[in-house]
């Protein structure tokens, strides 16, 4: 989304990252240069960064962005004579304690060599322990598509996003207790657009089948951005089911912006850039378990027509890519090629 609102005019994007296999996703503004791995780990890496090397060598770039990640400190190295940026996209997610406090020391550690350093949100920050001089806030936004105004007669439910380490399975048995009550609304949908590993896949499955929700839960596996216009039209209440941990607490959501943005009302659960983002006539916080989510459920049926999908779409019009680039990104590039 950066390269695609960037001015072409004035920037010319390459893209240099590992080939995963996936289906290749096209962007005519952009050069993208794949690296293979293989079953031999080391070699795989001694390749990657030569070829990184290689490429940053031929091309002479003006401006590096470098997002954070495995041995990031390997391609410091790589780029110690080029205006380079390190952007946090996220802190450790790891269940345990230690793995988290020591990943995001590294984190911490690894910026203090970068004069320039991006981060997605002051909580990030604060949770990192950053040094507020040293730090550019670039916020998350989701695109804006042109979907319909949202209307309330039914209820149709969306999640879309990774299925690890989220229990989807918890929003289906929570939808479950919700239909179970006396005088519930009925005509409810949901609709599961997600991949993750075969277990998680197989326990989302199971819940549905278990739960009796074949006829209202529909999982439809993985899909690529450009199949995912359909569900924003087609939902009109979108989840937001992050695990409420401290790994996840402060780590914003694409997904948040994505359907706010197109109009709907969200279910989110409570994580403390939950509860900051998202406004009280916008959706409802739920916490991360069954019982919780039916409860959220059924206030967002009962003041279901008092949501204004307009007034959503325009409330969260900042959080778009094309203005997130526009009035923060473009100017901050600009501001370090001078």
């Amino acid at each position: 989304m950066y390269s695609k609102y960037l001015n072409e005019q004035i920037f010319d994007v390459h893209y240099f990252c590992i080939d995963q296999g996936l289906p290749k996703i096209s962007s005519g503004n952009v050069k993208v240069h794949y690296q293979t791995f293989n079953s031999n780990k080391i070699r795989s890496f001694f390749t990657y960064f030569f070829q990184l090397g290689v490429l940053i060598k031929r091309e002479k770039f003006d401006l590096i962005f470098q997002v954070d990640g495995k041995l990031a400190i390997i391609i410091r190295l790589l780029t110690i004579f080029q205006t380079t940026i390190f952007d946090i996209r996220t802190g450790d997610l790891s269940d345990t304690l230690f793995k988290l406090w020591f990943r995001n020391m590294q984190i911490s550690f690894v910026s203090m060599f970068y004069k320039n350093v991006t981060i997605i949100s002051e909580n990030l920050r604060v949770l990192l322990k950053l040094k507020n001089k040293t730090i550019t806030i670039i916020p998350l936004g989701g695109e804006r598509l042109p979907t319909s105004i949202k209307t309330f007669e039914k209820i149709k439910l969306l999640y879309i996003g990774s299925l690890d380490r989220r229990n989807i399975h918890e929003t289906v048995i929570g939808l479950s207790y919700y239909l179970k009550q006396e005088n519930s609304f009925e005509d409810v949908t949901y609709d599961i657009v997600g991949f993750g590993k075969n277990s998680v896949v197989k326990l989302l499955e199971e819940s549905i089948e278990i739960s009796g929700l074949a006829d209202k839960v529909t999982f439809h596996g993985r899909k690529k951005i450009d199949e995912l216009y359909p569900f924003f039209e087609k939902c009109n209440i979108g989840l937001v089911y992050i695990p409420k941990t401290k790994a996840y607490d402060c780590q914003p959501s694409t997904k948040l912006f994505e359907c706010l943005l197109a109009g709907m009302p969200v279910i989110a659960t409570n994580t403390l850039e939950n509860r900051v983002t998202l406004r009280s006539d916008c959706g409802v916080i739920t916490e991360d378990n069954p019982i919780s989510f039916a409860n959220a459920l059924e206030r967002i049926i009962i003041y279901r027509n008092k949501y204004s999908s307009q007034k959503i779409k325009e409330l969260y019009s900042e959080y778009e890519w094309c203005n997130i680039v526009k009035d923060k990104l473009e100017p901050y590039f600009k501001s370090l090629l001078e």
